[in-house]
């Protein structure tokens, strides 16, 4: 159940993606598997994909998930669409 962890953040947790290069590393974390599978932005994106690689995962989670994981970038981005 949500929230039944001493673990907090923002939102639930849905995935763990634990990837080293193309080899996923098995954990569990809050009682869930890790696996390759990913969450997109939730109105813009896809909902779910796998990643082959973990060198894809800024590409891959921009083009198919809409959301930009560089914070930087992110911020950059913002301020620039706020200007």
């Amino acid at each position: 159940r949500w929230g039944a962890s001493d673990v907090h953040f923002v939102r639930p947790v849905h995935t763990v993606t634990l990837l080293l290069g193309d080899k996923v590393i098995p954990a569990t974390i809050l009682g869930i598997q890790s696996d390759r599978v990913i969450r997109g932005h939730r109105f813009m994106g896809e909902p779910e994909f796998t990643i082959d690689n973990a060198d894809q995962y800024p590409e891959i989670l921009r083009e198919r998930g809409k959301v930009i994981a560089d914070y930087a970038e992110r911020k950059a981005k913002i301020k620039a669409d706020a200007e």
